[in-house]
């Protein structure tokens, strides 16, 4: 069967792919990993950025003797299979993100960096909170929130994915979007569909941008089509 590999987005675990998981694996080798600092058991790196995410899909495909691999990316998981795309297209046949947000700027990642505030979230969102200490460990699952919101600020100082970056992205690309996301404009989506080569936009009715509201087997369709 062709190999599949999974990247969760910013907050996530390879645990959340568990129902998609199952099913994909009736028609494909599915591959997932914990992105360094995430889950109970990786090595926490000194900073989260894409090129400490970018080596662990490396190692990871170089372990499991995979020279290419199709990528379904959700959210950061879809920004860092196009970045990797850019670096190491041999690597890739193909790529689908879904509810992956490609306009950073400084605007975007103060605004989407100040919701990661884990006092904040205690508060406000109890619930989330102890989800992200179930899937981090309770000593922590703040530094990961901490280290998301430095990344955001990275990626909205840096903007690696801009249009030069999208145009020179030499793999085959899907770009999906929940009609019901709340992160993702549909604007921002559309154009860098329209500025990867041969880049294909479907949207995903019914789907938010959490995993946890995805409707699966929708998913699973999108992912059979395309990759």
């Amino acid at each position: 069967m062709k190999p599949i590999l999974l990247l969760h987005g910013a907050l996530g675990a390879q645990d959340q792919f568990d129902a998609l998981a199952a099913r994909l694996s009736e028609s494909y080798a599915v591959h997932r990993l914990n992105f360094s600092g995430h889950g109970p058991d990786t090595v926490m790196p000194d900073a989260f950025l894409p090129e400490v995410f970018m080596e662990d899909i490396l190692q990871y495909l170089d372990q499991n003797r995979l020279d290419s691999v199709n990528i379904f990316g959700y959210s950061m998981g879809g920004y860092l299979a196009l970045m990797l795309a850019l670096n190491h297209p041999e690597r890739i046949t193909a790529i689908l993100t879904l509810g992956t947000k490609m306009d950073w700027n400084p605007e975007a990642a103060t605004r989407e960096a100040a919701r990661l505030d884990p006092d904040k979230i205690l508060e406000k969102v109890p619930a989330f909170a102890k989800a992200l200490q179930q899937r981090h460990g309770e000593s922590r699952w703040r530094t990961v929130l901490e280290k998301t919101a430095g990344m955001m600020r990275y990626l909205g100082a840096h903007c690696p994915l801009d249009e030069t970056a999208l145009r020179a992205i030499p793999v085959p690309v899907t770009v999906v979007l929940g009609d019901a996301d709340e992160m993702v404009r549909r604007e921002e989506a559309v154009q860098a569909a329209e500025w990867i080569p041969g880049a294909r936009f479907e949207v995903l009715e019914g789907a938010r941008h959490a995993v946890e509201q995805w409707p699966v087997e929708e998913v699973v369709r999108v992912i059979r089509r395309y990759l």
